[in-house]
């Protein structure tokens, strides 16, 4: 089964949602590795190798000098007991049956960098604790790995297997084995989504989303903006045409100056008795004051439908594509919907009035798991009365998301995804789960 992380729509997702690689990176690297590859025989101007084999024997090697050249005049040497823990770690990968590099002396070499690293940052692996920070310090931008985190993290995980087996102390090291094994939550849900979605016909996934509100608003929005509409300074929607841009998504909501007296400081939790005196519209002094609507004017931006220009907002790059057939572009609705989806359910992460911001995204999380796969119940404790009113709010702000065409179903009975949609919303709440690091909890 492909993995959630490895699916390239996924990893659209993940790049919409601002987890990114550097771009350049390879070309830098290699250009870097040229005097070491040079060494092995192998000019990157004139490449002429005998076979693939060959030439990724040559990069492993080449790589490998490269690596210990980078540390040596900064990171600290070995002591003798770092040294002896380095032989026994070789000496225990030469009796596996595989190990996390080319060979074990290539996966010993890199703990022995691991090990100045780690001195260098007064952290001891000789601990489970160390071990821990240390990984916390590789993992310290995100769930998204390159290359050599990748095998940094691996070589450290065969290191807490030595430890478990020769330690004194196996258990403390067994109980960080969980560091490694934990699976983001909920990714067999996610996987399975991804997958049996993208089974069905591309010409009905791409009718489902034409039928969200998400998709079908937007030749409307592009109508809009003409040729060129002013913006906020922030380049989101000015505070005067809040009510044309709401009302696309079926929203009420009129841009004010001020909000109304009865207004609280900060954003309820949930409403527990609407006020009948109140409008029936929001009132917002900017668009994130509007729920969902923040979040559908970013993923339009990153489908390259519009495009902010200093003070002006016009039609993007895909914008001539999206209307040029009567049902729109499937890479490019389901751009719009993932990224609409995974924004939504961050979006008051960034608000620092908002109230329980962290523990609604994950119960939101939560409940749309649970809508990606019937066998998954989630059960509260009725004599808890935070969870309930948390778990309120995120069916609240499920509903939005159901008026808008994503799910069905209603509050009382849970929600569903339709089928056709199972792999896009899969893929937003994966780039959901990115973004707020993975904290989710399902128990």
């Amino acid at each position: 089964m492909t993995r959630a992380f490895d699916d390239p729509h996924a990893k659209a997702a993940l790049a919409a949602a601002g987890v990114v690689h550097k771009p350049g990176m390879a070309r830098d690297v290699l250009r870097d590795l040229a005097p070491f590859l040079a060494e092995e025989g192998v000019d990157l101007d004139r490449p002429v190798v005998p076979d693939l084999e060959t030439l990724n024997a040559a990069l492993a090697r080449a790589t490998a000098s490269y690596n210990q050249s980078l540390p040596a005049a900064r990171l600290p040497k070995l002591t003798q007991a770092d040294r002896s823990l380095v032989r026994e770690f070789r000496q225990w990968l030469h009796r596996q049956p595989e190990s996390a590099a080319p060979s074990p002396g290539d996966e010993a070499d890199l703990f022995s960098e691991l090990l100045r690293v780690a001195r260098q940052q007064s952290i001891r692996l000789r601990t489970p604790a160390g071990v821990e920070d240390l990984v916390a310090l590789l993992l310290d931008d995100g769930p998204v790995q390159d290359d050599a985190t990748a095998a940094a993290v691996e070589t450290l995980h065969d290191y807490v297997h030595f430890q478990r087996e020769t330690s004194v102390d196996p258990v403390a090291w067994e109980e960080i084995h969980d560091l490694f094994d934990d699976p983001l939550p909920g990714a067999e849900i996610l996987e399975a989504a991804i997958v049996e979605g993208d089974e069905l016909p591309l010409d009905e996934r791409r009718a489902a989303l034409a039928a969200t509100q998400l998709v079908a608003k937007v030749t409307e929005l592009l109508s809009w903006v003409g040729s060129g509409r002013k913006v906020a300074p922030s380049g989101g929607v000015r505070r005067a045409d809040i009510a044309t841009a709401a009302g696309f998504l079926g929203i009420a909501a009129v841009g004010v100056d001020r909000m109304p007296r009865h207004a609280p400081d900060t954003p309820a939790l949930i409403e527990m008795e609407p006020d009948p005196s109140a409008s029936s519209a929001i009132h917002a002094r900017s668009m994130k004051d509007v729920p969902l609507l923040p979040s559908w004017w970013r993923a339009l931006m990153v489908a390259e439908l519009i495009e902010v220009r200093g003070t002006m907002v016009g039609p993007g790059p895909s914008a001539a594509g999206w209307t040029a057939e009567p049902t729109p572009p499937l890479e490019a609705a389901e751009t719009v919907v993932g990224v609409s989806l995974c924004e939504y359910v961050c979006e008051d992460m960034g608000n620092r009035s908002a109230i329980h911001a962290g523990p609604v995204a994950a119960m939101t999380v939560a409940r749309l798991l649970a809508a990606l796969d019937s066998q998954v119940t989630l059960t509260l404790d009725d004599g808890d009365d935070f969870d309930r009113h948390i778990d309120a709010r995120a069916r609240k702000d499920l509903d939005r998301l159901a008026r808008v065409g994503l799910l069905t179903g209603d509050t009382d009975q849970g929600f569903v995804v339709p089928a056709a949609l199972r792999s896009t919303v899969a893929r937003g709440v994966l780039a959901a789960i990115a973004v707020l690091g993975g904290a989710t909890d399902l128990d």
